[in-house]
């Protein structure tokens, strides 16, 4: 990949040449959606992860659980309703997604 940099007058230059993968990480997502006793985490190693936290729809948080080495993680103990989960993971980003829990 390399970029063509036009002046006013016609003059142009281009950019030194740049290997871009355009191969897309596969998304992490959660099963199943609605759920009524577990949840599975897809597409992330367990090892990645630092914490877990499911906070209901005002954020309030209603479990905060370590990682779990299946990637699945008990939640009957919460009432039915809409909830995020939020993972953290080692290199201290953030990922969120919202579930059901019947």
């Amino acid at each position: 990949y390399r970029l063509k940099q036009t002046d006013i007058d016609g003059a142009f230059e281009y950019s030194k040449i740049a290997v871009v993968n355009m191969r897309q990480a596969a998304k992490m997502s959660l099963y199943p959606n609605p759920a009524s006793h577990n949840i599975i985490l897809r597409n992330i190693k367990s090892q990645d992860i630092t914490s877990v936290v499911i906070l209901n729809m005002e954020g309030k948080r209603m479990l905060q659980l370590e990682a779990a080495v299946n990637n699945q993680y008990h939640i009957s103990s919460i009432p039915p309703g809409t909830y995020v989960i939020r993972i953290v993971k080692k290199d201290g980003s953030v990922e969120t997604l919202s579930f059901v829990k019947q």
